[in-house]
C-alpha cells in the first residue's frame, strides 16, 4: 500500500495458479494497477478480476495487458466511486451464456475509459466487450475494438438503465472493425451498441467497417424499451 492508501500493482505479472475458483482476483479498497499482465484461463470460472468499490473506493489502470486467453471473461466493477482505465489492452476474453459482458461488466459506477485496446473478444450473452448496468457516469474515448462479438447483441456495448438513473453514457471516437462473420450470428442485432430499458447513450465521431449479420438485416444499433441514442 502506498502513501495515498491505495493499493499499488505495477510491474505484475500475474497467471492462475492450480484451483478452479470463481473470480481469479477478488479486490476492494483504492487500488492502482500499472505497467501489469494478468493473464486467465478455464481456472477462473467466472471472472479474471473482481472488484469492489463499496461506492467509496476508486480503481487506477494504466498500461496494462488483460488476456483471457479464450477461456473466461474480463473484470466485474461494482460500485465504484470512480474507475480510470487508460492505455490498455483486453484480448481473447470469453463469456459464457451464463454471463454478461465478454470483458468488462461494470455497475453503479462513474467509469471512464481512455485509448484502450479491445480485440478477438466473444460473449454469448450480452455486450460483447462491455455490459453497463446502472452506471452514474460512463465515457468511453479514443477506444478500438477488433473482432469483437455478442451472440445475444451489442458487439460493443449492451447498456441498460433503470427509470432513475438519469445519466448518459458517452461513446466518442471509437472505431470497430470486423464483427460478426465467421459463422457467428448476432441474434437479437446490435452489432455496435444494444440499448435496453431507460439507457441514454451519446454516440460521437464513430467509425467502423467489416459488419456482418444474416439475422434481422444486420441492425448496427438496438434501441429497446425507453432508450436513446444521439448521433453526431
Amino acid at each position: 500500500m502506498n502513501e495515498n492508501n491505495y493499493i499499488e500493482l505495477s510491474n505484475v505479472s500475474y497467471k492462475p495458479g492450480s484451483i478452479s475458483i470463481n473470480n481469479c482476483i477478488n479486490i476492494s479498497g483504492n487500488v492502482n494497477i500499472y505497467y501489469s499482465e494478468f493473464i486467465g484461463n478455464n481456472l477462473c470460472m467466472n471472472r479474471l478480476i473482481n472488484f469492489y468499490g463499496q461506492d467509496k473506493y476508486k480503481l487506477n489502470i494504466k498500461n496494462s495487458y488483460f488476456n483471457g486467453e479464450y477461456s473466461c471473461s474480463g473484470l466485474n466493477i461494482d460500485n465504484g466511486l470512480e474507475i480510470n482505465i487508460n492505455e490498455s489492452s483486453f484480448e481473447n476474453f470469453y463469456s459464457n451464456e451464463s454471463n454478461d459482458g465478454g470483458v468488462i461488466k461494470i455497475t453503479n459506477s462513474k467509469s471512464y475509459i481512455n485509448h484502450c485496446i479491445f480485440k478477438n473478444n466473444l460473449a454469448i450473452n450480452k455486450g460483447g466487450s462491455l455490459y453497463l448496468k446502472d452506471n452514474l457516469e460512463f465515457e468511453i474515448n479514443y477506444s478500438d475494438f477488433y473482432n469483437t462479438t455478442s451472440i445475444f447483441g451489442g458487439c460493443v456495448a449492451y447498456i441498460t438503465a433503470e427509470s432513475d438513473i438519469k445519466s448518459v453514457a458517452k461513446f466518442k471516437n471509437i472505431y470497430q472493425q470486423d464483427t460478426g462473420g465467421y459463422g457467428n450470428v448476432i441474434k437479437e442485432g446490435g452489432l455496435i451498441l444494444f440499448l435496453d430499458g431507460y439507457a441514454s447513450v451519446d454516440l460521437e465521431n464513430f467509425k467502423g467497417k467489416n459488419f456482418s449479420n444474416y439475422y434481422h438485416g444486420g441492425r448496427l444499433l438496438v434501441l429497446s424499451a425507453y432508450s436513446k441514442i444521439n448521433i453526431s
